[in-house]
């Protein structure tokens, strides 16, 4: 019997969640971005959370217009990243997504921080990347309810 799943057609990524930490002193953070970096296919992947109704539901006090163009400058560098990075030969990292995630945004105190690296094994990494977004991100967030149907399957 052979294994279908042969993990030599698997690609080796790293990842690391951007978190909003509303105040440093209590620790309390929400997930708001994912960076992948599959060197082996010369990837790096992004994204960022583009609506923040979560966070004010549990920080009311949240900057928003401050929060949102945080997010868009974060996104658009390491975006640049991901472009050049796909396209230059003579463009490499050394390093995790963490080493890719820091030169846009260094390790410091402020509200956004990247966790700590998680590694593995993906047959295809945009696919993964939009799974770890789901499920790092998105997961908790609340749905939009369906409109309710009558007896004859009409919206009321």
């Amino acid at each position: 019997m052979t294994d279908k799943t042969d993990k030599t057609d698997k690609t080796p990524y790293t990842y690391t969640v951007l978190r909003y930490v509303h105040d440093v002193t209590t620790g309390e953070f929400v997930n708001v971005g994912v960076v992948v970096h599959a060197p082996t296919a010369r990837f790096v992947g992004v994204r960022l959370r583009h609506t923040f109704s979560r966070l004010a539901g549990m920080f009311p006090d949240l900057d928003r217009d401050g929060f949102r163009s945080a997010m868009r400058i974060v996104e658009r560098a390491l975006k640049q990243i991901a472009v050049d990075y796909k396209k230059d030969t003579l463009f490499r990292f050394d390093g995790d997504a963490s080493a890719v995630a820091r030169k846009v945004l260094p390790a410091d105190d402020s509200s956004l921080q990247w966790s700590p690296v998680g590694a593995g094994l993906a047959s295809d990494i945009s696919l993964l990347l939009d799974r770890l977004f789901q499920r790092l991100v998105e997961r908790y967030d609340d749905k939009p309810e369906r409109p309710k149907k009558n007896a004859r399957g009409c919206s009321r």
